[in-house]
């Protein structure tokens, strides 16, 4: 692990999101990757266990940043309500200064709740962001009376559902008066509601027509390398 942090041995894929009303790219996930490990989700569990869950993912925010130094596209950014409540989080803010090309292009996603999860700690850390000019998205939505507290609480920019909702979309309509449900909290939180892992024309087409804002998943676009998007 120590080695892995210092020597950079992962990289980062970018997955496109599109925009539904005009199938226009609104910007890009920003996934880590390691060769060896079958899962990032795994890496970071790992981490963890190894109390080194901080030093990863703001060593995988930074470096994800600093690629893409030069390039003048939005990037959503995974951060764990972890690293955000970290003492050392305001000064790793600082120090991102120096790769941010532009902060309004920065948007931080935030991986759902954390057991034990000090929600004033989280939205005092997400107001920080959002003084310094970054975007938040929740991400990992509707798992949950906890996240809709989360949304309720910190009021991100973006709610993302996951895959869960979107499987069978086309056939369910409990799925389907849900996506209403959280697209009437967005409207009226002035939130805009991305929907992830879209693998079905069929679903992609209801989620257009309900009046979802924003798509994301292999129909539409697959993680690829920095360079795969020019």
């Amino acid at each position: 692990m120590e080695d892995m942090i210092h020597k950079r041995w992962f990289h980062h894929v970018f997955q496109p999101i599109y925009a539904l009303e005009n199938w226009h790219v609104f910007g890009y996930e920003v996934l880590l990757r390691r060769e060896c490990t079958p899962s990032p989700e795994l890496l970071f569990r790992v981490a963890l266990q190894k109390n080194r869950l901080y030093d990863l993912d703001s060593c995988s925010i930074y470096h994800a940043l600093a690629s893409t130094n030069f390039r003048n596209i939005r990037l959503f950014v995974n951060v764990f309500p972890y690293t955000l409540v970290h003492h050392s989080f305001p000064d790793f803010l600082e120090k991102l200064k120096s790769v941010c090309f532009s902060i309004q292009n920065i948007v931080f996603e935030i991986n759902g709740a954390e057991k034990g999860l000090d929600i004033g700690l989280l939205r005092n850390a997400v107001q920080l962001l959002k003084d310094k000019g970054y975007g938040i998205s929740l991400d990992h939505f509707g798992n949950g009376k906890t996240l809709m507290k989360l949304v309720s609480e910190i009021v991100p920019d973006f709610v993302k559902l996951d895959r869960s909702y979107t499987v069978g979309l086309s056939t369910s309509d409990q799925k389907q008066n849900e996506v209403r449900m959280v697209l009437d909290l967005c409207e009226r939180k002035n939130m805009k509601l991305i929907l992830k892992g879209i693998e079905e024309a069929t679903d992609l087409a209801i989620a257009k027509a309900l009046g979802v804002h924003m798509g994301q998943g292999n129909l539409l676009g697959k993680p690829m390398p920095l360079g795969g998007i020019f």
